[in-house]
């Protein structure tokens, strides 16, 4: 997912990235040393990070239904307008305008760490998105969901703004899954999650 969209995944993020895990490594693996927040009430995080997602949903729906009318290797009808809601949701999702800001008082903030991670990822992803073509404010909407497949079946898409968005919107899936497969934060010093961040 990183190799598709340099976007949303500067390289300069991606080597301090590199150098923090060469750094966990060195310490004794790949190791999170945190333990549940003091306070923090596990159901109530799982129930906001539930509403998160669902506040986010529609801009997975959107996209997929705008991708649905895109063939591969046809550029007719390439040049999709996206739905109002999910621009919207895009830029609502980074906190930006009218917006609730993305802090400890946003209604759906949650102190557990790993599910914590996930939601400021989607922000960021989300940030970064907004200032795209086609997706900033008082832009068209439109956006060339052109795309073929490679040879595993993955797709490529040319358009940076499309890159981005199938790479932001597989981000949410990806959450919905974690969610739906969540069991609490790990506890033990060697954890490692099967989800790479």
């Amino acid at each position: 997912m990183v190799d598709n969209s340099a976007e949303l995944f500067p390289a300069q993020m991606l080597d301090e990235w590199k150098y923090l895990a060469i750094e966990a490594h060195q310490e004794g693996g790949r190791t999170r040393r945190f333990a549940l927040n003091v306070g923090s009430d596990l159901s109530r995080d799982h129930h906001n990070a539930v509403q998160f997602l669902n506040e986010t949903w529609p801009i997975f729906e959107g996209y997929r239904k705008a991708l649905f009318y895109v063939r591969a290797d046809s550029r007719y009808g390439a040049r999709v307008c996206l739905d109002n809601e999910v621009t919207f949701k895009i830029r609502s999702r980074a906190g930006l305008y009218a917006a609730r800001r993305w802090n400890a008082h946003h209604p759906h903030w949650v102190f557990t760490p790993d599910l914590h991670q996930w939601q400021d990822e989607i922000v960021r992803l989300a940030a970064v998105l907004s200032d795209l073509p086609g997706i900033r404010l008082r832009d068209d909407n439109v956006v060339d969901l052109y795309h073929t497949r490679d040879d595993g079946g993955e797709l490529v898409f040319p358009d940076p703004t499309a890159a981005a968005l199938h790479v932001f919107t597989q981000m949410i899936e990806r959450f919905d899954a974690y969610l739906r497969d969540y069991k609490g934060p790990q506890q033990s010093i060697g954890f490692t999650s099967r989800f790479p961040y």
